[in-house]
């Protein structure tokens, strides 16, 4: 999870950095949600797989 959540973060700066509306900026905020979307399914598999107690 550390990895997705670095590249998640360098996304995030890219897109403060792009240009509003320029096609940079319109990667960047895919790249944004994409990250986004597969940190919460890796913390939510993370919490499956975590012994009950």
């Amino acid at each position: 999870m550390d990895v997705i959540l670095g590249e998640w973060r360098a996304a995030e700066r890219h897109l403060q950095a792009a240009e509003t509306g320029s096609p940079e900026a319109t990667l960047a905020e895919a790249d944004v949600r994409r990250l986004r979307d597969e940190y919460r399914r890796a913390q939510l598999a993370a919490v499956g797989d975590a012994p009950a107690g």
